[in-house]
Parts: structure tokens; sequence; C-alpha cells
């Protein structure tokens, strides 16, 4: 019978309860949105603040390790794996020293359960990083609201613009500057989000 199964039974009950254990056991990568820190930690965590810049940090993923007899032989576990800088791990450890040189602690904040990811490396320089990526965010979404003036609330409140032309350029300019500010590289995304200023 279609949809007939049932998830009040033991047996769901339990892979959820390994799932959860698999979850606060295994090691994640994150990556601060602004001040692009990248930080390993043990157990996943739900919508983290980093504890450098304070900007939203998004999850990388879990540490994985694909093993081979090809790679277990050649590839020893180096710098390269203790410090890289996303999950994926080719290594002959398959997964168990990978990332532990990028390790970072995290804090519940508030009573909400907001949790700080601090990252253990170059605070001062991601520091800047951020600063230097919000004023860059900042003037650009200024120039934009400069240059289209009440179009650009028109455009936000999703409201009639009469002239197709403008709309499609305020549509373009706010796809550029969403594009800019999901770079992955500081210096291509403030480059780019200093285009949209010019």
């Amino acid at each position: 019978m279609y949809g007939s199964t049932a998830y009040n039974t033991d047996e769901y009950r339990n892979q959820i309860t390994d799932r959860r254990e698999h979850e606060a056991a295994a090691k994640y990568y994150y990556k601060c949105s602004d001040c692009l820190a990248v930080v390993c930690i043990i157990g996943r965590q739900a919508c983290p603040i980093c504890g450098i810049c304070g900007g939203g940090m998004r999850e990388m993923g879990e540490v994985r390790g694909a093993q081979s007899e090809h790679h277990h032989s050649e590839c020893v576990c180096n710098e390269a794996c203790v410090s890289a800088q996303g999950p994926d791990c080719s290594c002959s450890c398959g997964g168990v020293n990978h990332g532990i040189g990028m390790m970072g602690y995290y804090d519940v904040v508030d009573a909400t359960g907001t949790v700080k990811i601090t990252a253990p490396r170059n605070a001062e320089k991601h520091l800047a990083q951020a600063q230097e990526y919000r004023a860059a965010a900042d003037a650009a979404t200024a120039r934009i609201q400069a240059r289209y003036g009440d179009d650009c609330g028109r455009f936000a409140r999703r409201e009639w613009i009469a002239d197709k032309a403008i709309w499609s350029r305020i549509n373009n300019d706010l796809a550029d500057l969403h594009n800019a500010k999901l770079g992955k590289l500081h210096k291509s995304r403030v480059n780019k989000l200093d285009m949209i200023c010019r």
C-alpha cells in the first residue's frame, strides 16, 4: 500500500537516533559569508554566526574520506589534509586527520540557541576582509538605489514599473549584486561590487 510507512516504528526511531548521534560526532566545515573564514568543528550546527565578524556561516559539508587502493599507497596524510579548506579528503587517513589544523570552537551565545563559531587562524585578516566586503556591498546597494530612485523601491515592493527597460536594468543590477555577494574569493567579489558602483 502506497504511503503506508509507519513513522512510529522502533526501526524508524532508531534510524533517527543513529543519524543524530552521527551528526553530533562528525566533523563539519563552515565558511563565513562575510569574512570568508573557514573552520572545522565537531557536530552539525544550525544557522551559526561567525565569532570573528558576526556574519552568517554556511555549512560546506561533512568531512568525507574517499580511500582507494591507489590513493592509499601514494597519497600520504600531510599539511594539505590537516589544514584543508574543504571537507573532501582523499589521502590515506580517510578523513580521520582531515581538518584538525582548522578546528575551531563554538559557544551558544543566547537563549535562542544561536551558535557562534570561531576560527582558529588569521582573525585580524578576516575581520579586515569583512569590513572591506561590507563597505563595498553597502556602496553597491546605495549606487543601485541612487541610480534608479523611486523605481528601485517599486521593484523591491513588486509594484508596476511602466518602463520595461528600467525594470530590466534594475533586475540585472540586482542580479549582479547578488552574484557578487556569493563570490568565494575576497578580491574577486569586492572587484565585482566595485564594478556595480561605476
